[in-house]
């Protein structure tokens, strides 16, 4: 090998690996796909070896592209740290901060903050991706996403968390409903979603699982029944027509966390972002 690594070249395969596409990886570049298949051709050309296989239909690293592929974890996480460093000797919060959530958080939760962090960072770039509970926990342990916003549950026990906010569930109902609308059972996110079944123990039966708690909102305030979801979906009057409904059920409560991965130490963008998201 003669000439030295381009780090966009390997930032290119990295990523692509990571992704398992290269789609996916031109996607997070903000580049196009052809410019990903580029630089990885030109990687293997440096190196003098074939870091994947080409196929239209099927990406496969080979065995000597898994070699790369741990040494470029290696130098992206000491670059990582080199970048936090100077940001530290600085005194100012910047860089790239990368993290995940749900979709009903990222919509009513985390609007504010992410507002508030553009104003007083202005130096830290914000990089938001919105998915299920598998796709944060993914995220995570891929070093895709430094943080991840959740409500709490114990499948992420093995994740350090720092509590953001305290709610409740509730049964809502529209103002313009008809009083007898709980007949016909209750709107959930999905049949196995966060207290269902235990409604279902307590006699209730499901209307319908429309997927998210932010459908179950906007359902309920077109009056097609009542439901059940979180009380941070309220926030900022989003749906002043829609009330607790005067029915009785146990406190359902729930945490609002920050995770990160077990070993990682935040970065100053992150603990800023962490800080703002509990003053919301």
């Amino acid at each position: 090998m003669h000439s030295m690594i381009n780090l966009q070249h390997l930032k290119f395969f990295y990523d692509t690996v990571i992704l398992k596409s290269v789609s996916e990886a031109a996607k997070k570049n903000f580049v196009t796909q052809s410019t990903i298949s580029q630089g990885i051709s030109k990687l293997e050309k440096t190196f003098g070896i074939l870091l994947v296989t080409h196929s239209r239909s099927h990406f496969q690293i080979t065995q000597e592209g898994m070699l790369v592929f741990e040494h470029a974890k290696s130098i992206f996480k000491s670059i990582h740290a080199i970048q936090e460093e100077v940001h530290r000797c600085k005194g100012h919060v910047g860089g790239d901060l990368n993290f995940v959530c749900t979709n009903s958080l990222g919509m009513s939760f985390i609007d504010q903050a992410f507002k508030k962090m553009q104003e007083v960072y202005p130096q830290v770039k914000l990089m938001i991706n919105l998915g299920g509970l598998h796709h944060i926990r993914t995220s995570l342990v891929q070093g895709l996403a430094e943080i991840g916003i959740i409500l709490y549950d114990n499948s992420f026990a093995n994740f350090n968390k720092v509590t953001l906010t305290n709610g409740k569930f509730h049964i809502y109902k529209s103002i313009h409903a008809k009083q007898n609308n709980l007949t016909q059972g209750i709107l959930v996110d999905h049949h196995k979603g966060t207290y269902v079944e235990d409604l279902l123990s307590q006699g209730f039966k499901i209307h319908a699982a429309v997927g998210g708690w932010e459908v179950v909102a906007r359902f309920t305030d077109q009056c097609f029944g009542v439901g059940f979801f979180p009380d941070y979906i309220l926030r900022g009057n989003r749906y002043p027509n829609l009330v607790p409904h005067s029915i009785d059920i146990p406190t359902k409560a729930y945490e609002i966390c920050a995770i990160f991965p077990k070993g990682h130490n935040l970065s100053t963008a992150a603990t800023a972002f962490i800080e703002l998201l509990k003053a919301i």
